[in-house]
């Protein structure tokens, strides 16, 4: 299989609640669609990205660079490098 999913192999110390039928049995074609989507549909990708990017900007914009937590601002700035540039303003 090309593409696998461990959401289902959790250790008992960590399994809080059990996971309900449902969760496992669309834990598989998710797993799936995930793998295929970048693969197949290329132009979905791009949107997704594209639409994921603005948001990343909006945010930013929003909040005067500084997001609302230091979790998000990490991956804000990898974005925003890979996205802007290193001369952008959110590193000026």
């Amino acid at each position: 299989m090309p593409f696998h999913t461990l959401s289902n192999h959790i250790s008992p110390i960590d399994l809080y609640y059990p996971h309900s039928a449902l969760f496992t049995v669309l834990t598989y074609p998710l797993a799936f669609f995930e793998w295929a989507v970048p693969r197949f549909l290329p132009a979905v990708r791009r949107l997704a990205l594209k639409r994921l990017y603005r948001m990343v900007q909006m945010e930013d914009e929003n909040t005067a660079y500084q997001t609302v937590g230091p979790v998000s601002k990490a991956f804000h700035i990898v974005a925003r490098y890979v996205g802007d540039g290193p001369t952008s303003v959110p590193f000026l």
